[in-house]
């Protein structure tokens, strides 16, 4: 995709037998970032085009990464400033 995108990213980590955390470990920016570099040239022309991001960890039973993107709408249609 060649256009302003939005990236929706969430990191499903294996539970923990006994958890000490509430949140699974690892830095959310630099997962991220390696995912963002990846998927360069593949799934976007470059990671400059990124405009939004939203990404989250979770534990799960099925350890995966789920990632979603789309087209980011630059204008706001029925939305005013004062």
């Amino acid at each position: 995709m060649a256009c302003p995108l939005i990236v929706i990213v969430t990191f499903f980590c294996r539970s923990p037998k006994k958890p000490t955390n509430v949140w699974p470990k690892g830095d959310i920016d630099n997962h991220q970032k390696a995912i963002l570099d990846a998927l360069n040239e593949w799934a976007w022309k470059d990671d400059v085009q990124i405009m939004k991001i939203i990404a989250e960890k979770a534990y799960s039973k099925e350890p995966r990464i789920e990632i979603e993107w789309k087209a980011y709408a630059t204008q706001r249609i029925g939305v005013r400033s004062a």
